[in-house]
């Protein structure tokens, strides 16, 4: 009708031969937006075109070559058209005709441009130092919490568009907060954000085989009431849509266990139906089995977290500037082990469906970030201790030597031994032993008794230390003193003391059955004698075994 209106208007102002002449021309095209070249990131895209020459009967668009519109009603003038694209650079090309002919085909280049949509990291990180329980009580947990927190927060606006977290220490780490916590990451991740559980702490097993994570207020003698069961752990993490990734160090050795060593929490069996579906999270664990985790104040840390923090904060890039749960996996495992001296075994457990995918992007900052987090010291709780201290008391027996009375040339004693050690550090101690070996003698109706008796300074080396076993020399130089007395006799000259300088190096293994408690035995060999003014001679406890009770704190 337009065309018509219009043949009419330009007959009536110019004639026949104006009319003649528009039917007569081919048309010409032109691209009027979007200009050659622009970026584009939709795929739908707005053409405007502008046809001039003869009236168009029909004009075709095509895309890459392959016509994807052909409109019968365009006019003279500017057109517009919406027009599908792929996700990829393109060329739109226009074409009109008329009886005529066609024109020349007006082109424009288009760009694509992807637009990157970085999701975001959403932490729950809980970390129990002070339990109410005396006997739950940790060094690290909560820090480690906090510096697992803080490396990844380095992460906002280069791998993440931002990462929330929500930190659980302590007093806050209560089984409602946990609860609630667990809830908030469910509903805050999408399917295209990435999720982290972080959790140090004790867990427990129920008399059932149920695991419990124990929250600051927990009683262990009261899991069910108390503790904060898997079976909410799982729900809650089945029910988030995104990525997850859970790190578990709930495994540490402490007074946990008193009386009911039995109920030791034993990760394996709940991490392995927690990943047994195909789409389940990632699940890096401190330790295997019935391992124990350990920390220390050398590293101010847990091992597991040490090592964790320090791959994410770099270490764990093995050239292309990115970590990844594979290259975070495969530093963790051999750092711990290092850290540990092979007494402790991070695992991994990822499900068949998920492919090794970023967790990190390490940059200058993020390198120097992660060194100033793991040199500062800091404290890790109000209960937290510069060193070790150890007790140990034990009783045997032991061969002495050079009783020149009568045909008595040697005997057997028993004897009484106690030490007191600090340790700086998991290897070098100082402290005191204190040893008494006592005998008794006949001598046809008499019978003879003495007592040689030890206290010095000592240095103590902890030479082996696996899981709960240890193996622990010292040396110790001081005072040894020589009582005797004729039991039938009371004179004074029947009985004396004289003192000398003396020393005992000794030898021993220790088996922890708690964190605090344990068993021990030694072998010790005496190094110089007492001897009187009459020229008898005493070699204390020469060499001699005990076994004992062994306390650390």
């Amino acid at each position: 009708m337009k065309k018509y209106i219009i043949s009419l208007i330009l007959a009536a102002f110019f004639g026949n031969a104006a009319l003649q002449a528009q039917t007569d021309a081919p048309p010409t095209v032109n691209i009027v937006s979007p200009l050659n070249g622009s970026v584009v990131s939709n795929e739908q895209v707005t053409i405007t075109y502008e046809v001039t020459g003869g009236a168009p009967s029909s004009v075709r668009i095509s895309v890459d070559d392959r016509a994807v519109q052909l409109i019968t009603d365009a006019q003279l003038g500017e057109n517009t058209a919406i027009v599908d694209i792929p996700d990829r650079n393109s060329v739109i090309s226009i074409v009109a005709r008329n009886a005529a002919g066609a024109s020349a085909a007006a082109t424009v280049n288009l760009v694509w441009q992807t637009v990157v949509f970085k999701p975001s990291l959403y932490i729950l990180a809980i970390g129990i130092s002070n339990y109410d329980d005396p006997g739950l009580r940790l060094q690290f947990p909560a820090k480690d919490a906090s510096d697992f927190s803080r490396a990844l927060m380095q992460q906002a606006g280069l791998l993440f568009e931002s990462v929330d977290v929500r930190l659980l220490v302590d007093r806050r780490a209560s089984a409602e907060n946990i609860r609630d916590g667990l809830q908030w990451l469910q509903t805050q991740t999408t399917n295209r954000d990435l999720a982290m559980l972080f959790f140090a702490g004790h867990g427990m097993n129920n008399n059932v085989g149920d695991f419990f994570f124990m929250p600051v207020n927990a009683d262990k003698d009261r899991l069910n009431a108390t503790g904060v069961g898997y079976a909410e752990f799982k729900a809650a993490i089945e029910a988030i849509p995104g990525k997850l990734l859970l790190f578990m160090d709930a495994c540490h050795s402490g007074n946990i266990l008193g009386n009911t060593q039995q109920r030791a929490a034993n990760v394996s069996q709940a991490v392995g139906e927690l990943t047994s579906a195909e789409a389940g999270p990632v699940v890096f664990t401190s330790s295997t089995g019935r391992q124990f985790s350990l920390e220390s104040t050398e590293w101010n840390n847990g091992a597991f977290t040490k090592a964790l923090v320090e791959g994410l904060s770099g270490m764990a890039d093995y050239g292309n500037h990115t970590v990844t749960v594979q290259s975070l996996n495969l530093y963790i495992s051999q750092r711990v082990r290092e850290l540990t001296e092979g007494n402790q075994s991070p695992t991994i457990i990822i499900p068949t469906s998920v492919a090794d995918f970023p967790i990190a992007i390490v940059t200058d900052d993020v390198r120097a970030s992660g060194e100033a987090l793991m040199s500062a010291r800091g404290t890790a709780s109000r209960r937290h201790r510069t060193g070790e201290i150890m007790l140990g008391l034990s009783s045997g027996a032991s061969a002495y030597g050079e009783i020149p009375f009568g045909d008595v040339t040697s005997g057997s004693a028993t004897v009484i031994g106690a030490d007191a050690a600090w340790f700086m550090n998991k290897t070098w101690g100082v402290g005191a032993k204190w040893n008494i070996a006592m005998s008794n003698v006949s001598f046809g109706d008499a019978k003879y008794s003495e007592r040689i008796s030890y206290v010095g300074p000592t240095v103590y080396v902890r030479w082996l230390k696996r899981n709960r076993l240890s193996a622990i020399s010292s040396a110790s130089a001081g005072t040894m003193t020589w009582n005797w007395a004729w039991n039938d006799n009371i004179t004074a000259e029947d009985s004396g003391s004289v003192t000398s300088v003396g020393g005992i190096v000794t030898t021993g293994v220790n088996f922890m059955l708690t964190r605090n408690i344990g068993i021990g035995a030694n072998v010790q060999s005496a190094l110089g004698t007492v001897k009187d003014d009459n020229g008898n001679v005493r070699k204390p406890a020469g060499v001699g075994g005990t076994v004992g009770v062994v306390f650390s704190f």
